[in-house]
């Protein structure tokens, strides 16, 4: 839970040049985040399933 002081200093970072900025750069960054996250997950799934074969679990097709 935040207290007073915590909104108060949330809100004068987003109020500030560097706040005003991220909210700015926001969707630019989710975007790059989906990708980025994407990827990985798909980087997880062959390196997981590779050691699954390896260990001797079969796929069903």
């Amino acid at each position: 839970r935040l207290t007073d002081s915590d909104n108060n200093e949330i809100d004068a970072f987003y109020k500030s040049e560097i706040g005003q900025k991220i909210t700015r750069k926001q969707p630019e960054l989710a975007i790059d985040i989906k990708e980025i996250s994407t990827q990985w997950k798909s980087d997880l799934f062959v390196e997981k399933m590779s050691y699954l074969v390896k260990k001797g679990y079969v796929t069903r097709k």
